[in-house]
């Protein structure tokens, strides 16, 4: 059966059509403000997709990320996904370092910057391996805030010169495990909250 097409059909289909035809890269990039967020790690491409950039600024090596999801696809995986850039993570760390050694030799500062990243942030194996291999030219170093970061912490502790913050509320088990990182050859650094785990720390120092 062959239906007529009405002139107020043709109208709004013709409207929608124009409409598409003048929306611009320009406009995708502003209406979802990606330079406000992405720091120039992510961009749209002349085609209008969503591009990753691994080299902050530039499309050098910039992959679409529709071409990462449909490789996600013909692999027989489901969606919704996660996605880990390591690259971005290393330019971070580099990124951070960097600029507190300008700072330090513009300003004679006689001290020097080390870095330590926070466990909780994200506690999963592939981001604290990544942190920990990429920062060991800088030293940087972890923080933990309970027993099970601090243990998780202490296996990836490579690089005898980065320090490991414990922060958060310490137990007599907590304590000895960070003096036993010490024992271990790790720089390992209580943070005193409240004057009673000064003389817990100092207590199980001593018996151990």
């Amino acid at each position: 059966m062959i239906r007529k097409t009405t002139p107020e059909v043709f109208a709004i289909v013709n409207v929608k059509k124009n409409t598409l035809e003048r929306w611009t890269v320009e406009e995708s990039a502003e209406l979802y403000g990606i330079r406000d967020w992405s720091d120039g790690y992510f961009c749209i491409s002349r085609k209008g997709e969503l591009q990753i950039c691994p080299e902050r600024n530039s499309s050098k090596g910039a992959v679409s990320l529709m071409d990462i999801v449909s490789g996600i696809k013909e692999r027989g995986m489901e969606l919704p996904t996660l996605l880990r850039i390591g690259n971005i993570l290393d330019a971070r760390i580099r990124q951070l370092h960097e600029t507190f050694q300008h700072a330090i030799e513009r300003l004679k500062y006689r001290g020097e910057y080390r870095g330590v990243y926070p466990i909780k942030v994200n506690q999963q194996q592939q981001v604290v391996q990544e942190i920990t291999t990429f920062g060991r030219k800088y030293r940087h170093g972890l923080e933990a805030g309970s027993k099970a970061e601090l243990i998780a912490a202490i296996s990836y502790m490579k690089e005898p010169g980065a320090y490991l913050i414990c922060n958060g509320y310490k137990d007599e088990e907590f304590v000895d495990i960070g003096l036993q990182a010490v024992r271990m050859g790790i720089q390992c650094v209580f943070v005193i909250e409240s004057p009673c785990e000064l003389g817990l720390i100092l207590e199980r120092a001593e018996a151990l």
